[in-house]
């Protein structure tokens, strides 16, 4: 039995016109039988249809609506939405700020091309997207070949020459960078401390699939590497590890403003949050706050933190020894470019 649909559009400020659309109910609810994909697809197609009658007359194209992610993800494989992981629980709020500024944006893990595709669809103004190939789909380069202002550089999240290249060549200066790479929890560690420095003051990088980090079962495994040391509460859960860094945040309320692990790219972090399969850090634009007096210092136990510090370095050491290497090579960083670093030491 066929049921009526009436919309009322607004073509100007002192005009509407009432359509009468005849449709089945399947086609308002989603068809029984289909994909969630499938029915996401559908309900985008009604309302770019609704926004195109809306439009006529006008010079406003229906292409370049403000988006929800899961209508920018539309007609693409990705898994990112509603379709998938339903980031967008977390991501439409963190966006929000970027959707119309000029924004220059790094993805890790390229595969088909189709999240690249879905983020100069999401973000209207921006400079340029970047991402970093490892075993992409062949047919990638057809999903985007079709795009201005999409770079994709072949390389491996782990290595630092892939990773240093990306930055010189670039440019760097990423207000948003997301890893959806090999979901490796060293790569993930590794990648963070190369790029966060890349990351403009204010910006935004984001870590994907923290779920490899519960993988504990035998012989676990992702893209052909094996996982270890992983699980609930076990050091080489990533989450373990940022939740650590919560502590190095709060280092000027423990009277231990230097305090970190392994870089002092750590003091350029200004919030983490952690959410469903996903993690959100934000950086900071100076050093200002973490070098303020504290006036209750006293009731803090320095030489407590210091004990912490220790033991948390020897055991990261043990469990990412590629963060030794970061440690060595980030010994003279200076967050922000600023010089208090060599100030009240």
């Amino acid at each position: 039995m066929r049921r009526f649909l009436l919309l009322s559009l607004n073509l100007a400020a002192t005009t509407s016109v009432l359509i009468l659309l005849t449709t089945s109910p399947h086609l308002i609810r989603g068809q029984p039988g289909l994909g969630r994909r499938a029915m996401v697809h559908q309900r985008v197609m009604q309302r770019r249809a609704a926004l195109q009658q809306r439009n006529k007359g006008t010079n406003v194209d229906a292409g370049n609506s403000i988006l929800t992610l899961d209508e920018a993800a539309s007609g693409t494989a990705t898994d990112k939405f509603s379709a998938g992981h339903f980031y967008q629980r977390f991501y439409e709020s963190a966006f929000a700020l970027l959707r119309k500024q000029p924004v220059r944006l790094l993805e890790i893990g390229v595969r088909d091309g189709s999240s690249l595709k879905v983020w100069t669809r999401y973000f209207l103004r921006y400079e340029h997207i970047y991402g970093l190939a490892y075993g992409a789909s062949e047919n990638y380069e057809g999903h985007l070949s079709t795009l201005e202002r999409v770079t994709v550089f072949y390389g491996d999240q782990s290595s630092s020459e892939s990773l240093d290249n990306l930055v010189n060549k670039s440019g760097g200066s990423f207000d948003l960078v997301i890893d959806d790479g090999s979901h490796v929890p060293w790569h993930i560690l590794f990648s963070f401390y190369k790029l966060f420095p890349a990351v403009k003051p204010g910006g935004l990088y984001v870590v994907e699939d923290t779920e490899t980090s519960y993988w504990n079962a035998p012989g676990a495994s992702i893209y052909g590497y094996f996982l270890n040391n992983t699980g609930t509460g076990i050091s080489g859960n990533v989450l373990e590890f940022f939740g650590d860094l919560t502590h190095v945040i709060n280092g000027r309320i423990q009277n231990s403003p230097h305090l970190m692990l392994f870089s002092r790219v750590e003091h350029e972090i200004s919030s983490i949050e952690f959410a469903d399969n996903c993690i959100l850090i934000r950086k900071g634009f100076n050093s200002f706050h973490r070098h303020r007096p504290y006036s209750l210092a006293h009731m803090v136990d320095v030489q407590v933190v210091e004990q912490w510090q220790a033991e948390k370095v020897a055991k990261y050491r043990t469990v990412f020894p590629a963060l030794v290497d970061i440690e060595q090579s980030h010994r003279n960083y200076i967050p922000f470019g600023g010089d208090e670093y060599n100030q009240n030491k």
